[in-house]
């Protein structure tokens, strides 16, 4: 046992030693740069990377993580890190950190050098997340649709011909488009339309009924053949009758997507018109709108950068799943089943605490933690956590949590942040145009969550300012109009807070954004006094020259509509008649038959029993049987 233990303690020492030759510090700082690169798809660079084989831990001076948006900027920053590894783990090729330190953590810093990887080298991209796409995409067109207050309009000094220019109208590209495709809809309608029994075969029809002539019907056997031929001429003709019934309901149901087609053209107007009102600068004056025209671009800013953020943190998720197993399942036998103690099992990757400090926007020193970074939640039945809280000088403070779970069918990610005392001094509170002034004075605090669950998202913001004063004591020069710098005076002198929130929802395709404010009646009542009837102006003069652009060739489209349908609905109505006519002249033609048959058998009847009054009863009998055997 001796001899086995030394021979043992030689093999460990010399493959130690046969680590610390190979695996030196700066092959493996290029070994984790190249993974981190082709994992973030722009750069990762680590300076002065150090491992030690025989405590297992690893450390650097500094790691930059490039943004592959844009490269001469960092996604993030760290000073010097710091982390051990556990062995047991590591012997099963398992990484299990219980303690990872990372210092002096800051985010956009801007870059030395370009993070862009050598040709050859980049990542294939990931598409961004669909239901962050389509949160974006729904909250502009929402903003487009409450543009910002063009004070020109109320100058008189409103360009209609710029504006006008730079819309390029939609419309009637898309009516040209729309009038080629109902063409050759059209076209190949009318090619359908030669399926349709023509003049030849109604003709044959017809003929095969004529040909039968009843007063020349004397026997059942004539009247046996008779009836046959009308059954031929009845099959073809509902045959025909089918492939008509068949081709008008196709028809009719085109005919009822069509039906939809001038409400979609007012769509494509409507488009244009809120398109033409966004460029103009002409919002409609609304509570609902009054909020959006305050605060919209900026809060559309801002979440536009989370959503940026959150797109890449799903992006890099995805990621990392290529290169760490989603799934890990335990080890398996087969044959009888044993009770025994299950051996300790390890996700694939395991970072247990992050301990964090560093520095956001501002000044704001930043520390908190983050818990369980690991590649499968459901083998340690715990979420990803973090915990950040921060501290400005002046008395501000922040706190950020975060749950990321993906343990169950829905994924849940859910952020919560927490900012108070913010100084608003030097801000502008807002884009509108009349409220241009810095403020002097006051503090905020906001609140904001955001949740995502599955394909669903809600996001909700609370923002107060209090103590609020601007500084007008210079006049903005986009106020030199009297009467608007008059009402822009008013308007700052009855404002000394202000509320906020909004909300963001989206399930499935429904989409809800609102915004509100305590400034929104107190705006809308000043703007009403002052714009309604330059607004108007405007707006009639734009539907007008709207009008103008896209009412020919719209009612082209509606003519062309109306007529074709028109024609094509003659060409299977006036079949579909054709066919029921000889349809109905069958069956008057086999009444025609039957009442033949009964008449002929009534008279042979009258005929037969007056010969045999004078032959006898018998006899009589005899003939009546053969009488009814005919004419069954």
């Amino acid at each position: 046992m001796r001899k086995q233990g030394l021979v043992f303690l030689i093999v460990v020492i010399a493959i130690v030693f046969l680590v610390n030759s190979v695996v030196t510090d700066r092959w493996l700082e290029r070994r984790l740069e190249r993974f981190g690169s082709r994992l973030n798809g722009a750069k990762v660079e680590l300076d002065r990377v150090d491992f030690s084989p025989f405590g297992l831990s690893l450390s650097w001076e500094r790691l930059q993580v490039a943004d592959p948006d844009d490269t001469w900027t960092n996604l993030f920053e760290t000073g010097p890190c710091a982390l051990d590894l556990a062995l047991e783990p590591l012997l099963k090729r398992k990484f299990l950190v219980e303690d990872f330190d990372m210092q002096d953590l800051r985010f956009g810093t801007q870059r030395d050098t370009d993070g862009r990887l050598p040709k050859g080298k980049e990542a294939k991209s990931i598409a961004e997340s669909r239901i962050v796409q389509s949160v974006r995409r729904n909250m502009e067109a929402e903003i487009e649709r409450y543009p910002l207050l063009n004070l020109g309009v109320l100058r008189g000094q409103f360009d209609m011909e710029s504006v006008w220019d730079a819309a390029a109208l939609e419309t009637p590209g898309r009516i040209a488009l729309l009038e080629e495709s109902l063409a050759q809809k059209y076209e190949d309608w009318e090619e359908r339309m030669e399926h349709l029994p023509g003049e030849a075969e109604i003709a044959a029809l017809q003929r095969d009924i004529d040909s039968i002539q009843v007063e020349r019907i004397a026997t059942p056997q004539e009247a046996r053949s008779s009836f046959d031929l009308l059954q031929s001429v009845r099959e073809r003709a509902e045959g025909y009758y089918a492939t008509v019934q068949q081709i008008s309901e196709d028809f009719n149901q085109q005919r009822a997507d069509l039906a939809g087609l001038q409400a979609e053209m007012a769509g494509w107007v409507e488009e244009d018109y809120r398109r033409l009102l966004s460029i103009a600068g002409l919002p409609e004056l609304s509570r609902e709108s009054i909020a959006r025209m305050l605060f919209g671009e900026r809060f559309s800013r801002r979440m536009e950068k989370v959503l940026s953020v959150m797109g890449k943190v799903r992006t890099y998720s995805r990621k990392v799943g290529k290169y760490i197993p989603a799934k890990e399942l335990p080890p398996r036998g087969t044959g009888q089943d044993i009770r025994f103690v299950r051996e300790q099992d390890y996700p694939g990757f395991w970072i247990k605490r992050m301990r964090l400090t560093g520095e956001a926007s501002g000044g704001t020193a930043l520390e908190g933690s983050v818990l369980h970074v690991v590649s499968n939640q459901v083998m340690i039945d715990k979420p990803t956590t973090l915990f950040l809280e921060g501290k400005r000088s002046g008395g501000a403070g922040l706190a950020f949590s975060g749950l990321i779970d993906s343990r169950g069918e829905r994924p849940h990610e859910q952020f919560d942040l927490e900012m108070r005392g913010l100084s608003l001094k030097g801000q502008t509170l807002t884009d509108f145009p009349l409220l241009p002034y810095t403020l002097s004075e006051g503090t905020a605090t906001v609140l904001g969550s955001i949740d995502f669950e599955g394909s669903d998202f809600l996001a909700e913001v609370q923002f107060r300012g209090s103590g609020i004063d601007f500084d007008t004591s210079q006049r903005p020069e986009m106020l030199e109009d009297e009467e608007l710098y008059r009402l822009s005076i008013a308007l700052v002198q009855k404002i000394n807070e202000v509320q906020f929130t909004a909300l963001l929802r989206q399930s499935g395709e429904d989409f809800k954004m609102d915004l509100r404010s305590n400034l929104d009646d107190l705006v809308l009542s000043s703007l009403e006094e002052v714009v309604s009837e330059e607004f108007r102006q405007v707006q009639e003069e734009l539907e007008s020259r709207i009008e103008d652009e896209i009412g020919a060739p719209r009612s082209e489209v509606e003519a062309l509509i109306a007529e074709r349908e028109s024609s094509l609905e003659n060409k299977i109505a006036g079949t579909e008649r054709l066919i029921k006519e000889q349809l109905d002249r069958v069956d008057q033609k086999r009444r025609e038959i039957d009442a033949r048959l009964k008449a002929e058998e009534e008279k042979l009847r009258k005929q037969v029993e007056t010969e045999l009054e004078r032959q006898g009863e018998k006899a009589g009998e005899k003939a009546r049987d053969l009488i009814d055997s005919l004419f069954k």
